[in-house]
């Protein structure tokens, strides 16, 4: 076990820094954690100098692995009549999920129209698409504490505009 604690101390921060630049503090926690679990349950490195290679190859996969698990299935790709789902759905009352989320959308997009629009770039490549800010410095060509600025006054906007937003509570009838 020393051997893995030796390779936690050596690369644990960077495989950290990686998983949080992907997902965001909570959830790299959480994925270090079961990168480090599955090296070691694998235990077969033959080099020990490519334990930080692998350990990020590790952490990537299970990145991967999140993403394919969360995404939803196209309705053509499950098999399934879309219309009769949707009755079903209207049926189960599970529409009003949908209905709120519509709204929220629509206002969203009504604040983004609002923005100037380098801030409205600036919270799309961050807030929406998950871009780093150094890949959002890259892209537009300002610097990363432009950048940081920008993500900042667009979330204030977009805050603001939804901070009266409440979801309408159809299944309370």
């Amino acid at each position: 076990m020393s051997t893995w604690q030796a390779a936690y101390d050596s690369h644990g921060r960077t495989v950290f820094a990686y998983l949080v630049s992907r997902v965001g503090r909570d959830r790299a926690e959480d994925l270090l954690q079961e990168t480090f679990v599955r090296a070691i349950r694998a235990s077969s490195l033959a080099d020990p100098s490519k334990v930080r290679s692998y350990l990020l190859s590790t952490a990537h996969n299970l990145l991967v692995s999140q993403a394919r698990k969360h995404s939803p299935l196209p309705f053509a790709d499950l098999g399934v009549d879309q219309e009769r789902v949707e009755l079903e759905r209207e049926a189960d009352g599970t529409t009003d999920a949908r209905v709120q989320l519509t709204e929220l959308s629509e206002r969203l997009e009504k604040a983004l129209e609002d923005m100037s629009e380098d801030h409205r770039l600036a919270f799309e490549l961050a807030v929406l698409q998950q871009v780093t800010y150094d890949e959002i410095a890259a892209q537009t060509g300002w610097s990363r504490s432009l950048v940081k600025v920008n993500v900042h006054r667009a979330r204030k906007k977009a805050i603001k505009h939804l901070a009266d937003y409440r979801p309408t509570a159809a299944s309370n009838r």
